[in-house]
């Protein structure tokens, strides 16, 4: 069974980057998760906090792409 955690999903860099400050010691990173899922399963991870990159990732190469 999952231990409960805090699901974080920040929409720019440089809130990531406050999350990560914040949460350090807790948290671990996810652009997808399927992994950390597993091991969150068994168990063998329990993270407090979950930090989701993907939409500021997303978002970060939207712009760059724009910008050239």
């Amino acid at each position: 069974m999952i231990k409960e955690f805090e699901y974080l999903a920040p929409k720019t860099l440089k809130e990531a980057l406050k999350m990560l400050e914040e949460h350090a010691d807790e948290c671990k990173v996810i652009c997808g998760g399927q992994s950390l899922l597993i091991l969150m399963r068994q168990g063998l991870v329990t993270p407090a906090f979950i930090i989701d990159i993907k939409g500021c990732l997303s978002s970060l190469i939207s712009r760059t792409a724009k910008t050239g």
